[in-house]
């Protein structure tokens, strides 16, 4: 929930279309993943949690820069790979796992696709690559 909190108000207010698609996906990205634990919770009766979104104003001027939104996209992507790699660690129930690995995957290819932008804008160096010992 707060990512989708996040990548909406950073979506709203970045001023590089490129950005703003990239972390409107993410609010997506974060709304698929609420709505499929959501969906669980309330068949097994369980309250679900309030939304972050009313924190969300209206503004469209950019508290951070356009290279600081994106870092702090990414880490909280990251750190969301983490943290449902320890769910499925800790759950018993099977169903929830493969939900959580489809999540994994999602939030794998949304942190490569930031670490990409970064690295066009010239504000992350490539990280090493394999030696191709054919070339």
């Amino acid at each position: 929930m707060v990512g989708r909190a996040i990548t909406s108000a950073f979506g709203q207010v970045s001023k590089e279309k490129t950005n703003s698609k990239y972390l409107f996906n993410g609010k997506s990205i974060a709304t698929k993943q609420i709505d499929g634990l959501t969906s669980i919770l309330i068949k097994e009766g369980i309250p679900i949690p309030s939304s972050s979104d009313s924190y969300v104003t209206d503004s469209t001027v950019a508290p951070f820069s356009e290279k600081l939104m994106l870092n702090h996209t990414i880490v909280l992507a990251s750190s969301g790979i983490s943290r449902l790699g320890m769910s499925i660690a800790n759950t018993m129930r099977s169903d929830l796992h493969l939900k959580y690995i489809k999540f994994i995957a999602d939030d794998m290819k949304f942190s490569k696709e930031g670490s990409d932008i970064l690295i066009d804008n010239g504000w992350l160096e490539q990280p090493p690559q394999a030696v191709k010992h054919e070339d």
